[in-house]
């Protein structure tokens, strides 16, 4: 798969480095351009120098060069994603002005009926802005603000940003797991879930808020989290060392061992005085909670910078794949009701 990522001035550099970062893991063969005020942008917002961002891509090109392969229609693209996208990009795209790489780029994605989707950056819109957007919502451009939402429960900006760049993800057709997808109970079921706020009790314990959310803990490093009913109930569990963590992640109909994962945090190459986290990954044959235990496993190395293993083992007899997806984002939400519990209880040591 092949897709341009180009970065313009408008605030949200931070999207920019998050995509670059995850189509790299997918092997997806990018062509970054990044505008002078984009440059700037990534600057002051990340401290981060365009040499790092290009670091990330297959392929970099200047934004005046408009020899570069992608300004012909004859270089096949899967599509492109002008992120973020300032007002001055939008409206020369919209128009057809063709000043620079990234809106030649675009207009050929345009031409050839290719993907085109924009992060427009912004607020308040003017009605120019709405109008150049509008007209390019006509031609079938996918206008993408980036908006947060908050269904996820998120935690952190990172799970704003993740869920930004995996609604990206979806438009470009490539799989992922960065974020929680809405589903409703039921047609009369609220669209919020209900709060999850454990009390602790004297015995440090925390009890259960509703139906579903029930949680425990206590002092001694244990914690153990719940979400789902019935055949779809997930259990996460952490007990923690001197020198890290052990995760565990079970449910369905046959609790076992299916996948065993060990995630070390490492400094980010993307973003100076941050971490990320990488992992080595066991799975039996024909098993697949690589899906649930690695996220969870990473996110909490990447948080304590702690060594995390996690195992996980959950299971549906005759499941067909509307079960297998509600179990999958039972384990997703235990899991980051876990994490929300062991960072109530001073659990998350750094």
């Amino acid at each position: 798969m092949r897709v341009i990522v180009a970065v313009t001035g408008a605030s949200g550099a931070v999207y920019a480095v998050r995509l670059l970062e995850v189509l790299r893991q997918a092997r997806v063969e990018t062509h970054l351009i990044v505008s002078r005020w984009g440059a700037q942008t990534l600057r002051e917002e990340m401290g981060l120098e365009p040499e790092q961002l290009r670091d990330m891509a297959a392929h970099v090109y200047a934004p005046d060069d408009l020899t570069a392969p992608v300004a012909s229609g004859s270089f096949p693209v899967d599509g492109m994603v002008v992120v973020p996208c300032s007002m001055k990009t939008v409206a020369a795209i919209a128009h057809g002005f063709s000043g620079d790489l990234i809106t030649r780029a675009a207009d050929v994605c345009l031409k050839e009926r290719r993907h085109l989707i924009i992060l427009p950056r912004e607020t308040p819109l003017s009605a120019i802005h709405l109008e150049n957007l509008l007209r390019l919502a006509r031609l079938g451009v996918v206008v993408m603000p980036p908006a947060p939402a908050f269904y996820i429960r998120p935690a952190s900006v990172s799970d704003l940003v993740d869920h930004t760049v995996g609604r990206i993800l979806d438009h470009l057709g490539v799989s992922h797991g960065l974020s929680r997808r809405w589903r409703a109970e039921s047609a009369d079921a609220c669209p919020f879930p209900a709060p999850f706020t454990p009390a602790l009790t004297a015995h440090g314990k925390a009890e259960p808020e509703g139906p579903g959310e029930d949680v425990t803990g206590n002092r001694l490093g244990q914690w153990e989290a719940w979400a789902g009913e019935g055949r779809f109930r997930v259990c996460a569990r952490a007990w923690g060392t001197d020198d890290g963590y052990v995760i565990g992640l079970f449910g369905g109909d046959r609790p076992h061992v299916g996948t065993v994962v060990v995630s070390i945090p490492r400094p980010s190459l993307a973003e100076p005085g941050r971490y990320s986290s990488t992992s080595s990954v066991i799975s039996l044959p024909a098993h697949k909670e690589e899906e649930v235990i690695r996220p969870l496993g990473e996110e909490l190395a990447r948080v304590t910078r702690s060594p995390v293993v996690g195992v996980a083992g959950v299971h549906l007899e005759g499941a067909d794949p509307a079960a297998i997806e509600a179990l999958v984002q039972n384990c997703r939400e235990a899991g980051k009701r876990l994490l929300v519990l062991l960072g109530r209880e001073g659990g998350l040591r750094r």
